[in-house]
């Protein structure tokens, strides 16, 4: 599949007004090099940033070139809700204030193992698509597919496929 062909789904939301809402949870290097992806990739809408110091996730946005100005800080999910709707990105503390806000996809790069498999799995349990960037967290996840019963299929289709059913 081509990367044009892989891009239809994301074009196809952006066309409709509708961006795959993400929250990425990590302000680290790898979480700050998505941040510079996400900023310019059409039909992705970045709805905020999950980091235990929300400073460092602001300065980790700024630095790759958000503008200061659309960075909010917020403590619930409708302050997340309200802050996209008027196009800007909240940071917080809270994953789970941003799986309450309605993003389709959860991107985990904190890099801490325990931190990471809880927050999949929270995000699983809100029926929120994961990126799993923290990999040896996948090994403590990954079985959680058999703890109750056959895997979903949604665990196993691919990730542009499964936003455009959204």
């Amino acid at each position: 599949m081509s990367h044009q062909e892989n891009a239809g789904p994301f074009l196809d939301r952006k066309t409709q007004g509708n961006p795959v809402r993400v929250g990425v949870v990590g302000a680290g290097k790898f979480g700050t090099m998505f941040l510079a992806q996400a900023r310019t990739t059409l039909g992705l809408g970045l709805s905020a940033v999950v980091d235990l110091d929300p400073a460092r996730a602001a300065d980790s946005l700024v630095r790759v070139g958000w503008p200061a100005e659309q960075i909010v800080p917020v403590s619930t999910a409708g302050e997340l809700v309200d802050v996209v709707s008027r196009g800007r990105v909240g940071v917080t503390t809270d994953v789970g204030v941003v799986l309450e806000s309605g993003i389709d996809v959860l991107v985990e790069s904190t890099g801490h193992v325990a931190a990471a498999a809880r927050h999949v799995m929270a995000a699983v349990d809100a029926g929120v698509h994961v990126v799993m960037v923290t990999v040896e967290a996948d090994v403590l996840v990954g079985p959680r597919r058999w703890h109750d019963g056959p895997p979903k299929p949604e665990w196993f289709t691919r990730w542009p496929t499964a936003i455009s059913r959204r």
